[in-house]
């Protein structure tokens, strides 16, 4: 009885057609992932301090636009249903402004830059958000069949895969590569780095547009709400009067909270070093200051919201599989773009440069300085040129730091495959708690290895992306599980809100592992930006590569040990809801 379970299966082409968005997205995700620290710090020519503020402020404003984005996407009517008309619309501006993100203006003053940087980021991330969640919502309405879900979101992540594959293994060596052909034979100097980033993203912004739409010339949205219709006015007068008023009142705060912010950032620190002259009791002032100028946004936000919408907030806080996974979520997503950082950091300045010659030299990626080489190798610029003496100017990190996330991502690809029949045979809470556990102990192995053990490195990046590998799709169809919790115990349905306070921890964990990860490296290891290769920075990529990141991912095994909806439960949900849905349908 148990293994009986309603069906509605999809064609191969519209799996493959949704998985493309998502391809999309991670062409500026694992970029952000990967790269953005070093690239606000290394190339746009920013302290720590002013990255991390960068990297936290914007993605904790896009964590405010999801639930925003969620309440729009859910109320959304079009002949193309709720959550389509959001990633073809979205398109156009994301193109756009994915370039302009990594883009670096030339002769502005630095505080034109910070301005420039803050503005292009939070820009990047509430377009992201408008896309990528109404997306991740789509999935959740394309079929009710569990399994068919699960298989739906392997294409999603085999998908992601590639763009990671393509992200991690190609961004550095490209950017390298446009850099050499615009210094022209000179010493690549800091504006060819700038050039190259530049014209690599316009790469990579052209490729997202055209996912874009081939996701959305494939797929159809099928899930209906139970419910006939949504109230979408007040029925009192008063009531709509009382909305106004409080809707008012959260402008008026939002344009102080504004106010606020951009004074802190212009004007406030110089004024408060005229009385002390610690750094961060200054900088700790700032941001409690910015933090009480957005909470005090939340209850005129929360007080003009329609009154459905809070019946969707109210139903949320009551859906204990939403709470664990929220939480799961922030912990999950920090560990993304802390691990990215500290990961750039360990292959650039902790792995020995010669080591990592000798390794790459016996792929045969090595050429004497001055040697005319060619072929796609070259093209794509995996070459090392230069003798295994001379390499502090050379790429040999970047090539060797490409080549091993691609073993990774390529790992993953393969074996995110068993997801579907492990989910069958052991259900999505029991085989992502064991990946994220086997993680753990990956990790925390990485904080052993000597500079010089390249095919160690090799090997505990493998075994990783094949323990974490089966979790990435099985997360996200656990999310579609929550929803259908909601409408089972409840009878409404809210999959855009479900998916947009995911959202909402999914971007706030992003910020937090950025910005933590110089914070950490900052306050105990006293990071320098211009002095990256010190020896208690060099011990600080260490420690946050291994120890730290292993710490998170046995956090989120915790949590998902704790997670309710057991692979039986979640069976019984989605057969009585096909059963509901068809006696809603035949009335």
């Amino acid at each position: 009885m148990a293994e009986q379970h309603f069906q509605q299966k999809l064609s191969f082409l519209e799996k493959a057609g949704y998985s493309g968005a998502d391809a999309a997205a991670n062409f500026v995700f694992m970029t952000m992932i990967l790269f953005q620290t070093n690239f606000y710090t290394d190339v746009f020519g920013l302290t720590a301090g002013a990255a991390a503020a960068i990297l936290l402020w914007p993605r904790l404003w896009d964590a405010v636009v999801d639930p925003i984005v969620g309440v729009l996407a859910d109320r959304t009517e079009s002949r193309w249903g709720k959550f389509r008309p959001w990633v073809l619309f979205t398109a156009v501006p994301w193109f756009v402004v994915m370039i302009l993100a990594y883009t670096t203006p030339h002769g502005w003053s630095m505080g034109k830059m910070i301005a420039y940087a803050v503005i292009t980021n939070t820009l990047l991330m509430s377009i992201y958000s408008m896309n990528n969640m109404p997306y991740a919502a789509l999935g959740g309405v394309m079929t009710g069949d569990v399994l068919e879900r699960t298989k739906l979101n392997s294409y999603r992540f085999i998908a992601v895969n590639v763009a990671q594959f393509i992200v991690g293994g190609f961004t550095l060596p490209l950017v390298a590569k446009l850099a050499r052909k615009h210094a022209e034979g000179a010493t690549v100097g800091l504006a060819d780095q700038q050039y190259g980033w530049h014209m690599t993203m316009t790469i990579w912004a052209v490729l997202c547009l055209v996912l874009f739409m081939i996701t959305f010339a494939t797929t159809k949205e099928r899930i209906k709400p139970l419910q006939a219709s949504r109230v979408s006015k007040e029925a009192d007068p008063a009531q709509r009067s009382e909305k106004l008023r409080w809707r008012l009142i959260g402008l008026a705060v939002f344009l102080l909270a504004g106010l606020v912010c951009w004074i802190s950032v212009s004007y406030a620190r110089d004024f408060l070093l005229r009385f002390t002259k610690n750094e961060d009791v200054v900088q700790t002032v700032l941001w409690v200051c910015r933090l009480l100028a957005v909470a005090a946004l939340l209850y005129p936000l929360w007080k003009s919201l329609p009154n459905s919408v809070q019946m969707d907030f109210s139903g949320l806080v009551k859906n204990n599989p939403w709470k664990v996974m929220f939480f799961m979520t922030l912990c999950h997503f920090c560990i993304l773009s802390f691990r990215g950082g500290a990961l750039f950091n360990y292959y650039h300045h902790f792995a020995d440069k010669a080591a990592l010659y000798d390794w790459v030299q016996q792929l045969g990626l090595v050429a004497p300085e001055g040697a005319k080489t060619s072929g796609l190798m070259e093209t794509l610029g995996y070459i090392v040129h230069g003798s295994r003496e001379n390499l502090a100017n050379s790429n040999v990190a970047d090539v060797a730091n490409s080549i091993i996330n691609m073993l990774g991502t390529g790992t993953t690809i393969i074996v995110i495959l068993l997801s579907p029949p492990l989910a069958k045979r052991f259900g999505k809470k029991a085989v992502a708690a064991t990946g994220f556990g086997l993680a753990c102990v990956g990790s925390l192995a990485f904080y052993w290895l000597s500079p010089t053990n390249i095919w160690g490195m090799v090997a505990l990046t493998v075994l990783i992306a094949v323990v974490y590998a089966p979790t990435i799709p099985l997360i996200w169809a656990i999310y579609a599980d929550v929803a259908d919790y909601s409408e089972w115990k409840t009878g409404r349905r809210f999959t855009g809100m479900v998916f947009a306070t995911i959202g909402f921890a999914l971007k706030s964990g992003l910020a937090l592992g950025g910005a933590s990860f110089l914070w950490i490296m900052a306050g105990f290891f006293g990071y320098d930006t211009k002095l990256p290769d010190a020896e208690h920075a060099v011990l600080g990529y260490r420690v946050c590569s291994g120890i730290v990141v292993g710490i998170l991912f046995g956090i989120c095994a915790l949590l998902l040990i704790a997670y309710p909806i057991t692979k039986k439960l979640t069976i019984q949900m989605a057969d009585e809801l096909a059963e509901r849905r068809r006696a809603t349908a035949q009335a």
